[in-house]
């Protein structure tokens, strides 16, 4: 092989490595900010839930009629 093919070879092959280097920090970077969104998820959850319980129960007290003087 003459060098200028072996030349571009390695320049190929260090490009792509660049190329994966870079995609990985940005797979790890999403990755990060996804774990975080489910951690305030999971934190946000049960008091979502709760909070539909006690729209439910002030439906159903409503829909009772129960009136307190």
């Amino acid at each position: 092989m003459k060098h200028p093919k072996i030349l571009a070879m390695i320049e190929e092959v260090i490009g792509t490595n660049m190329i994966m280097k870079k995609e990985m920090k940005q797979l790890l970077k999403k990755r990060i900010k996804l774990k975080n969104c489910n951690q305030m998820l999971e934190e946000i959850n049960p008091e979502f839930e709760k909070l539909i319980n006690e729209k439910r129960s002030y439906k159903e007290y409503q829909e009772s009629g129960y009136i307190f003087i």
